[in-house]
């Protein structure tokens, strides 16, 4: 019988944690996701960066400064993480305010 050295396992179930939860939260082309904008950004940079790819302002989240948008062509995962921002998958009953009462246009 094999034996598995604990350090293995011990780097194996954090990966594994982390795999399972990137792929939980990673949202799909086509769905809503909150903008994240960690460090000295904005709300006002990611609202800029989804009007500039063309990523529909579906409102912002329940804290009223986090946007929620919609992702697709693109405005999709990956160019959201390359513009700085961390996007997670939303459901739409996360939006707290509607972008008309917030003065944005579609």
């Amino acid at each position: 019988m094999v034996r598995t050295p604990l350090a293995l396992v011990l780097l194996q179930f954090p990966l594994s944690f982390g795999a399972l939860m990137a792929a939980m939260f990673y949202p799909p082309a086509g769905s809503a996701a909150v903008l994240i904008t960690p460090g000295e950004s904005s709300a006002a940079h990611a609202i800029n960066w989804a009007r500039a790819h063309d990523a529909a302002l579906l409102g912002l989240a329940a804290d009223g400064q986090t946007p929620v948008v919609r992702l697709s062509g693109d405005a999709n995962a990956f160019a959201a993480i390359a513009a700085g921002f961390i996007p997670l998958a939303a459901d739409l009953a996360t939006c707290g305010t509607a972008p008309q009462s917030m003065g944005i246009q579609k």
